[in-house]
């Protein structure tokens, strides 16, 4: 595991390496697709609610990622070891039974807030990484399929639906809380209106990092929305990224380019020059210098060096960008050093709309 690339940009892309090198193409555009939009979701959007994600039961009564029932698609092979001296697959097999045993009822599993390594192990990767929210995972199984979305809790909500023991260290109330899931007699309809009688609605349920506040209420009517297939995915990641995938080996360095380009599409998209990524294992601040497909990259892969406009456009564009740090990519009226159009709303490089989406 890299950890620069867990603490900057939030991903693995070793682990996910491994994980697809043992997949079908079908499979791996599957899987793949997923995490993208996972990722647009939860780290570059920051959003509270998850995706809508499934399992799939098999015949030995074990659940699995992929509709595919193999060996290499169980869901308890997804663990690491290493995250929390391993407890997560001791109640995730907790989880796994309680769904089994009681179709149509919700399932809640709570990943606390807090240390991710119970060692001081220096060659362990999540000794240098804290979570600094929780994750709460609502299951349900309709037949031989379970619907399932992962929430993200502040640490408010924490201490009200999860308290702690403070008699016991951070490590124990982590270990029990893990190991003990929560099995609703409640479908997700009767659940949500469950948590709407019972609790009040201005709880700050999740805080983003731009401190803007989820409270119960609109996480109620989130959850809903997803289990209902009324919230449609986000835009930044496109067909055309996995296709373009199918061309290269799936290599680490290809599976991080794919997450990267998601960050560029997304401030591209929304005219920003930086943003700070989520996720409680790691995420910082990133701007377009910080992607290897940034302005600038594009810029030098696409022109031939031997010629004005290559010289023009380069020339200091770093401090051009720099001067926009924090601020919205703005356009104004003037000729395109590209094509030449005139009058076209131009960028800071001074290229046109049209240009830029050539590029």
């Amino acid at each position: 595991m890299v950890l620069s690339e867990l603490k900057q940009f939030g991903i693995d892309p070793r682990a996910q390496t491994l994980r697809f090198s043992g997949l079908s193409r079908q499979e791996k555009r599957f899987e793949f697709q997923q995490h993208l939009d996972s990722y647009v979701n939860e780290v570059i959007r920051d959003e509270p609610v998850s995706i809508l994600f499934h399992y799939w039961l098999g015949f030995d009564n074990q659940l699995y990622l992929q509709p595919n029932l193999e060996e290499k698609n169980l869901a308890s092979k997804m663990f690491d070891p290493r995250e929390r001296n391993g407890i997560y697959l001791e109640g995730f097999k907790k989880v796994e039974k309680l769904l089994i045993e009681n179709p149509n009822q919700v399932v809640l599993w709570y990943s606390p807030i807090g240390k991710t390594s119970f060692n001081d192990d220096p060659e362990n990767p999540f000794s240098s990484v804290d979570y600094d929210y929780g994750q709460l995972y609502v299951y349900c199984r309709n037949k031989d399929k379970v619907d399932a979305l992962a929430l993200k809790t502040s640490k408010e909500a924490e201490s009200l639906f999860f308290p702690n023991n403070e008699n016991l260290p951070q490590e124990e109330n982590i270990t029990k809380t893990i190991l003990n899931p929560l099995l609703f007699n409640f479908n997700i309809e009767s659940f949500l209106n469950w948590l709407k009688k019972f609790y009040p609605p201005n709880i700050p349920f999740y805080i983003d990092h731009q401190q803007r506040k989820y409270f119960l209420s609109e996480t109620i009517e989130e959850i809903n929305d997803r289990f209902s297939g009324k919230k449609k995915l986000y835009s930044e990641v496109s067909d055309r990224t996995i296709d373009e995938l199918d061309r290269y080996e799936m290599t680490a360095e290809i599976v991080k380019r794919a997450f990267q380009g998601a960050i560029y599409n997304h401030l591209k998209q929304n005219n920003l020059y930086s943003m700070k990524l989520a996720g409680s294992c790691g995420g910082s601040a990133v701007d377009l210098d910080d992607l290897p497909f940034g302005q600038e990259n594009f810029l030098f892969q696409k022109f031939n060096p031997a010629t004005t406009v290559f010289r023009l456009v380069t020339q200091g564009i770093k401090e051009i960008m720099r001067q926009n740090k924090e601020k919205k990519w703005e356009y104004h009226e003037g000729e395109c050093v590209v094509c030449h159009k005139k009058p076209a709303d131009v960028g800071p490089c001074n290229i046109c709309i049209d240009c830029e989406k050539k590029m």
